[in-house]
């Protein structure tokens, strides 16, 4: 066992009863690690303490300005002070490190907001949750603990350097849009907030790091009176490339912004003006030549697909221009980060053929445009435009309904859970007018991956009385129009694509042979409802295979039906 194997064995056992490791003995133990909600520790428990005041709304916040007016953080209880001055960042997630008076390594926090918040104790090998699952915890801290195994000479190097170490700044990133505007510049605003407070604190040297492929929006756009931005890449290694600094993720729990309405709207005002300036000249053109309405239409590749969408949408619009003159479609789907990354370029791709396919189909009376892999300023100023939408109720509506508070109405599924998720003027369909289908290859993700199909006849009725409400149609004549067309639209639409469908499931290779084939294409035509061709290419059939039992009792079938008609 080399040397840095064991500096990491007796890091991560300290004070443990046993002192002799074999390193499978020793992953074997780490890896049964006790995980329970820290509310179930004991009242003598220091670590109860110490959970009760990381829980605090507050918490990363205060750290954060003691790390800014002191280099280092430090938690007290009644017995003991617990400092600081280590971090790992480490997908998504930061890793800090505490050591008790004796510099002991008492216990870990781990701060992220993808699986949760928690505290391992070292000396227990217990992992106690503060917020979150606890299996997800537990697996997060296992991968975690194999990454700085995978880099033990980096990582040794730079824990044993702990009495050089003072605060390096904030990590500021994330690769999707939901987290960085619920969790990461909530978390920012708030210690933005102490900072202004206090007469003494100086932070305008402090460094913001930020990934600009893992970043929706220029911190300097939001926060330009206080801290420096700067653009890095690879958060995960910066352990590595600066041994004597210790980072904070920013990050909070998402419930906090949602509960919070007078820090929600200082931040998102800021996003939404600086948008506004940044992009303004761009939309000037489409805001200085309106006429008719403009309406903001979101689309779905990934998670959460709504699966009948582009039925729906071509049957929706292609009915409102008979309705509606003037009308001008703001297409949303995948948002990139600041600069776009192999991900960003393979889901807008992704989005763009949705888009295409839609856009072929409808009216051309109806005028288009795609924000398709846009950046959310540039998806904010299109939006401060819009007269309506429709749009997924979880981050498909972020730019649209949050930050442009912009009317219209949502959908999800129904095993989604949305509560904190931020709207103004949305109305979110009612669970009877969706139908969840499940995919066997997104069941790992849970209930973020379940697709769905929205019922059309719902969807275009509470769209129309949306559009009353906000004064866009009056007529009701024109309002019955509408629907009728609309919903005739649609099923003209399905019938095409049930009859394509079966066509496609057609299997034809070398091997097929000629009474076989003949067969299949006519049950296709069958289920295409046009008997009279089905029977014809039956009788075909039939010459090649005369004793074919399916085949003649298809064809009797076929002629019963074509008598009656």
């Amino acid at each position: 066992m080399n040397e840095n194997t064991k500096k990491f064995i007796s890091l991560l056992t300290k004070n443990n009863t046993k002192t002799a490791y074999s390193i499978n003995e020793f992953w074997i133990e780490l890896e049964s690690i006790e995980t329970t909600e820290y509310t179930s520790l004991s009242k003598e428990s220091a670590l109860k303490d110490i959970c009760e005041k990381l829980k605090e709304e507050n918490a990363i916040a205060h750290m954060s300005k003691q790390a800014i007016d002191e280099k280092i953080i430090s938690l007290k209880t009644k017995t003991e002070k617990y400092t600081c001055k280590k971090t790992i960042f480490y997908k998504n997630t930061n890793y800090m490190f505490f050591i008790d008076s004796s510099s002991n390594l008492s216990f870990i926090y781990v701060s992220g907001f993808y699986s949760g918040f928690a505290v391992v104790d070292i000396k227990e090998n217990k992992l106690s949750v503060i917020f979150g699952n606890r299996k997800t915890l537990k697996a997060t801290y296992i991968s975690f603990l194999r990454f700085i195994y995978d880099s033990l000479p980096e990582f040794t190097s730079y824990y044993h350097s702990i009495n050089d170490s003072e605060f390096g700044g904030f990590l500021v990133s994330n690769s999707r849009p939901f987290h960085f505007f619920y969790d990461i510049l909530p978390g920012l605003e708030t210690i933005e907030n102490l900072v202004n407070k206090s007469e003494s604190l100086d932070c305008t040297e402090t460094p913001i790091l930020y990934d600009p492929q893992k970043s929706f929006f220029e911190p300097a756009l939001i926060f330009n009176k206080n801290f420096n931005a700067i653009k890095t890449t690879n958060l995960d290694e910066l352990f590595i490339k600066h041994k004597t600094k210790f980072y904070i993720s920013p990050a909070i729990n998402h419930q906090f912004i949602s509960n919070n309405e007078k820090l929600r709207d200082s931040l998102d005002s800021k996003a939404f003006n600086s948008s506004i300036e940044t992009y303004g000249d761009t939309i000037k053109p489409l805001k200085t030549n309106k006429n008719g309405i403009i309406i903001w239409i979101g689309i779905t590749s990934q998670k959460r697909i709504w699966l009948n969408q582009e039925s729906s949408i071509v049957s929706l619009l292609n009915a409102l221009a008979d309705t509606i003159e003037n009308i001008t479609v703001f297409f949303d789907g995948w948002t990139s980060c600041l600069e776009q990354s192999n991900t960003d370029i393979e889901n807008t791709r992704n989005d763009l053929s949705i888009y295409h396919s839609i856009d072929e189909q409808l009216d051309s009376r109806i005028n288009t445009t795609s924000l398709i892999g846009m950046t959310s300023a540039e998806k904010i100023a299109y939006g401060s435009i819009v007269d309506v939408f429709i749009a997924n109720h979880s981050a498909g509506s972020l730019h649209i309904s949050r930050l442009c508070k912009k009317s219209g109405i949502s959908h999800i599924n129904t095993a989604m859970e949305h509560e904190f998720q931020w709207h103004y003027d949305t109305e979110l369909l009612p669970s009877k007018c969706i139908k969840n289908i499940l995919d066997n290859k997104k069941n790992t993700i849970g209930a973020i991956g379940v697709d769905y199909i929205v019922d059309f006849k719902c969807l275009s009725k509470t769209f129309i009385n949306k559009l009353i409400s906000l004064g866009l149609i009056s007529s009701t004549e024109l309002v019955e129009k509408f629907i009728s067309r609309s919903l005739l639209n649609y099923e003209k639409i399905k019938s095409a694509q049930k009859n394509i469908s079966a066509f496609s499931s057609l299997k034809i290779t070398p091997e097929s042979k000629a009474p076989d084939l003949l067969r299949d294409i006519a049950i296709a035509f069958e289920k295409s409802n046009d008997i009279k061709t089905a029977y014809e290419i039956m009788k075909v059939a039939k010459q090649l295979r005369p004793a074919g039992g399916y085949i003649n009792k298809k064809l009797i079938e076929y002629k019963i039906i074509l008598t009656k008609k």
